[in-house]
């Protein structure tokens, strides 16, 4: 099981400037749309510099999702099409 870390557990010195992360959810479904409410809440809360990324329609373009030059994706993998796509390696900096 991979270890969970909080911003609290970072070294925020060896951060980047602002974190770009993916984040993957149908907003229109209730579970997704409360879990994107949740990540609002908690980058609101932290001392970091965040770029969101959310785009309707992005299960169309999973195909370029492992070129994603970002910090990290939060997915929900209940949908087998992202589980699928982001099992293929990429380069992690």
């Amino acid at each position: 099981m991979p270890k969970i870390t909080t911003m609290d557990q970072l070294d925020r010195t060896k951060l980047p400037a602002i974190l770009r992360i993916a984040l993957l959810f149908h907003a229109s479904k209730v579970y997704d749309h409360e879990t994107l409410a949740g990540i609002g809440k908690y980058v609101k809360q932290t001392r970091v510099n965040w770029d969101l990324f959310l785009e309707e329609g992005f299960r169309f373009r999973l195909d370029g999702i492992h070129e994603w030059e970002g910090d990290d994706i939060i997915t929900d993998y209940d949908d087998p099409a992202v589980a699928q796509a982001l099992l293929i390696p990429r380069a992690v900096p």
